[in-house]
């Protein structure tokens, strides 16, 4: 008998940090899609320019992969929004004797299958900048060592211990 108040009162005490979880999965993955479309098209008019002397790399991720990211976030979407509307509906009204339409339970699943699809792609994107960022001190540091540059080095070398782990 107590079972549905205690579901009830639980659902509104946690849906409120669910959709927010949510709305910050389905931004993270949108600005990822947006930026990872913007490097596709890039990359795809730079191979069409670039001659078999100077070949240039494809895109970072295939059509395949952002059109799996971008029917997730759509299909997100269509659910989302017309529960919403019900649910702020009944928010507002504020009758806590009515089930809810929109559960914790399935936001968090949403959220975290699109986070688990959008994520190895974002680990994909940040360990290639900071292999970019380790190569180019490195090649900076061998410069300066050419150079004779001493009075340079040395602070170069402490970021260079901190960037770079020691391999003993």
């Amino acid at each position: 008998m107590e079972q549905p108040i205690i579901f009830r009162y639980t659902e509104r005490q946690t849906r409120g940090k669910a959709v927010d979880d949510f709305q910050t999965a389905m931004l993270s993955a949108r600005a990822f899609f947006v930026e990872a479309q913007k490097n596709q098209t890039l990359a795809i008019e730079a191979q069409e320019a670039s001659t078999p002397e100077a070949p240039v790399a494809g895109p970072k991720f295939t059509t395949e992969e952002l059109e799996v990211v971008e029917g997730l976030m759509k299909d997100n979407e269509k659910w989302m929004d017309p529960l919403m509307e019900v649910q702020v509906r009944l928010d507002k009204a504020g009758d806590n004797t009515e089930d809810p339409v929109i559960f914790t339970k399935d936001l968090n699943e949403r959220g975290k299958l699109l986070q688990t699809t959008v994520c190895p792609f974002l680990f994909f994107m940040n360990e290639l900048i900071s292999r970019f960022y380790v190569l180019s001190i490195r090649k900076l540091l061998e410069h300066l060592k050419l150079s004779n540059h001493r009075l340079l080095l040395l602070p170069l070398l402490r970021v260079r211990r901190l960037l770079v782990p020691n391999r003993r």
